[in-house]
């Protein structure tokens, strides 16, 4: 019997590093147009600084406490709400500003009203289809919009710069590194190829004179 010893505690310390080893089943709780969301083709999620949940959604923009669901919608057009419903993408700047981008343009969260607002009012004609915020730094957002181009806004007086693409965009990648954004895209209508082009933060966009 001496002789097995050895092999029962090999055994008996191989169950055990096993049972150790395995991860703790994660709890998975499955939200839908039950719980509140506004529609369930989730297009984008991101945590703002209070720590919501900002679901952008086919049909509306939701909010999670941690609780409860709350939908909002951009201003109401009987033109074109049908587009500024379907929400793209929203980013959150450091000081808790929530900029978000719809099939229609880009609207601004304002958390006083809470409502979704036109931040830009002046050059909304400029931004005009899909547009997908990229990064917000202290003064500048810069914006993927649907004329592929790179548009880069001085939150403060409204001044804008862009950069055109000169192809049609079909994939927008953020990676773990909020500084950086990759672009796939087709460099004509012919579609073999699938170039990358990397978008890195503003600087900042000094006044036009």
């Amino acid at each position: 019997m001496k002789i097995f010893r050895p092999v029962l505690g090999i055994l008996v310390w191989l169950c055990f590093s096993v049972i150790i080893g395995q991860e703790i089943p994660k709890k998975l709780t499955i939200y839908s147009v039950g719980d509140g969301l506004s529609q369930s083709s989730v297009q984008s999620i991101t945590q703002d600084i209070y720590g919501f949940i900002w679901i952008s959604t086919g049909n509306g923009l939701n909010c999670f406490d941690g609780k409860n669901i709350t939908s909002y919608f951009p201003p109401f057009d009987s033109k074109s709400s049908y587009k500024a419903n379907r929400i793209r993408k929203v980013v959150c700047d450091d000081i808790g500003n929530l900029w978000v981008g719809s099939d229609d343009g880009l609207f601004f969260f304002n958390r006083i009203t809470n409502k979704l607002e036109d931040p830009f009012p002046e050059i909304k004609n400029s931004m005009k289809g899909f547009c997908i915020p990229l990064f917000v730094t202290e003064d500048t957002l810069q914006a993927l919009l649907a004329n592929c181009c790179i548009m880069s806004i001085n939150i403060r007086n409204h001044h804008f710069r862009a950069s055109n693409l000169g192809s049609n965009v079909f994939k927008v990648i953020q990676t773990g590194n909020a500084n950086e954004t990759w672009c796939a895209f087709w460099p004509s209508n012919q579609a073999p190829a699938r170039p990358l082009a990397r978008v890195t933060p503003p600087v900042t966009v000094p006044p036009l004179t």
